[in-house]
C-alpha cells in the first residue's frame, strides 16, 4: 500500500528492504530507458525519484554534487531512515568518493562517487557515475544561495560523515584510520581522492597507542577515545587496533581512482604458452632466462620514464604511515596490472 507507515517496527523494516531493493532494482537501465534515482519522500511514504542538479542544461559531475549544496538550495537523496524512524523528516545520503578495501581478487573493484546513507543503517546506496552522463537523465534547476543567515537552513559543514553518529571531533578524525567516504576539504576543493589528504604521522603516536591498549585493558577509557585506538572494517565486520590496519588484515587496501592523477598502467608482459612436453625440460641456456626475468619486473610510467617497482623483501612500506602506505600500494597495484575496473557498491572502508 502506497504512503502505509507500519506501527509495528518488525513491519516497517520489512517494508524499509522493499524500499532498497527498489532503489537497487533501478540501478540497471539501458540506453534508451530513463534512469531513476530513488529517494524516500516522507511527505508520501513512499519512494519517489531524486532530481539530479544542472546548470544551463548541463548536469552537474558527480565530484562537484556535495559542494553544489553549499551554493544552492539543493540535497542529496533522503535515505530510508526517514522511514524507519518517526523522529527524522529527512535523513540526506552523503555523496563523496568511496574507498575500498577488498580482497585481492577483487582488486579490480576501485572507487566511484556514490550516494550513500550517512550512518550506514538502512543499505541505501546509489552509483552516481552510472547515471551521469546518461542522455535521459532527469535534472532540474536549482536556487541559488544570496547570502548565508544563521536561521537559514545551510548544510551543516562537517569533516567526516561520522560526526552524525559519533561524538568525534577534528582531532580525533586526524588520528583515525581509514574510512569509507573522505570529506576532508577546503572551500575551494570538493570531494576527491585520498591521493591529496596525505598526512604525516609522528612515530612516537604509536607508542601511545600501545600505551592507550594497556590502558584500556587496566582502567577503561572514554567513549570518545576508543575509536583513536581502533579501526573497523565493513567488509569483513573485523575490528583492530588501527597501527595494525591494513598490513595485518585480510582485506587488501585499493584506493584508485582514474580522477586521482595517478602514473598510467602498462600491460605487464606474460610468458608464451609451452606445450606440456617443454615443462619438464630444463632449459638449455641458464643465462637466457635471467634475461627474459626482467621482462615480468612490474615497470610505472612518469613523464615517460619506465621506473621498476621495488618489491624486495626489504619493503620499506612497513615503516611508512598509514596514509603514505595506502599510496604506494595504489601505485604498486597499477603497475603489477590492477587496473581500475567496475564497482561493487558492497565494498566498505572504515569503522561504522
Amino acid at each position: 500500500m502506497v504512503g502505509w507507515v507500519p506501527l509495528d517496527m518488525k513491519l516497517r523494516l520489512k517494508k524499509a528492504e522493499t524500499f532498497i531493493d527498489r532503489v537497487k532494482r533501478h540501478h540497471k537501465f539501458g540506453l534508451g530507458d530513463t534512469p531513476l534515482i530513488l529517494q524516500y519522500d516522507k511527505r508520501v511514504g513512499d519512494m519517489r525519484s531524486w532530481i539530479w542538479p544542472h546548470e544551463n542544461g548541463v548536469p552537474i559531475p558527480p565530484n562537484k554534487l556535495d559542494q553544489y549544496r553549499y551554493t544552492h538550495y539543493f540535497k542529496g537523496p533522503c535515505c530510508v531512515c526517514a522511514f524507519v524512524k518517526d523522529d527524522c523528516a529527512f535523513s540526506e545520503a552523503k555523496m563523496g568518493l568511496i574507498q575500498l578495501i577488498r580482497q585481492s581478487a577483487d582488486a579490480n573493484c576501485l572507487g566511484q562517487y556514490a550516494a550513500i546513507c550517512a550512518k550506514q543503517e538502512c543499505d541505501y546506496f546509489v552509483p552516481l557515475e552510472r547515471y551521469f552522463g546518461h542522455p535521459n537523465l532527469i535534472t532540474g534547476e536549482y536556487s541559488k544561495r544570496e547570502i548565508l543567515t544563521a536561521n537559514e537552513d545551510v548544510p551543516i559543514r562537517i569533516m567526516d560523515p561520522f560526526l552524525f553518529m559519533t561524538d568525534d571531533t577534528e582531532e580525533t578524525i586526524k588520528r583515525a584510520g581509514l574510512k569509507q567516504i573522505q570529506t576532508l576539504r577546503d572551500d575551494s576543493n570538493a570531494l576527491r581522492g585520498t591521493n591529496q589528504f596525505l598526512r604525516r604521522e609522528d612515530p612516537n603516536k604509536f607508542v601511545h597507542l600501545q600505551h592507550s591498549l594497556q590502558t584500556l585493558l587496566a582502567k577503561g577509557l572514554p567513549a570518545d577515545k576508543f575509536w583513536d585506538l581502533f579501526v573497523q572494517c565493513t567488509d569483513c565486520k573485523y575490528v583492530m587496533p588501527q597501527q595494525y590496519f591494513p598490513y595485518y588484515h585480510a582485506c587488501i587496501v585499493q584506493v584508485v581512482h582514474p580522477q586521482l592523477g595517478l602514473p598510467r598502467r602498462l600491460p605487464t608482459p606474460q610468458p608464451p604458452d609451452l606445450p606440456l612436453s617443454d615443462v619438464d625440460h630444463e632449459p638449455e641456456d641458464q643465462s637466457s632466462d635471467t634475461e627474459h626475468e626482467d621482462e615480468h619486473v612490474p615497470y610505472i610510467d612518469i613523464d615517460g620514464k619506465l621506473i621498476p617497482v621495488d618489491l624486495s623483501s626489504d619493503d620499506p612500506i612497513y615503516d611508512m604511515p598509514l596514509m603514505e602506505a595506502c599510496a604506494l600500494l595504489t601505485q604498486r597495484d597499477i603497475a603489477s596490472g590492477f587496473g581500475p575496473g567496475p564497482v561493487t557498491p558492497k565494498a566498505r572502508c572504515g569503522r561504522p
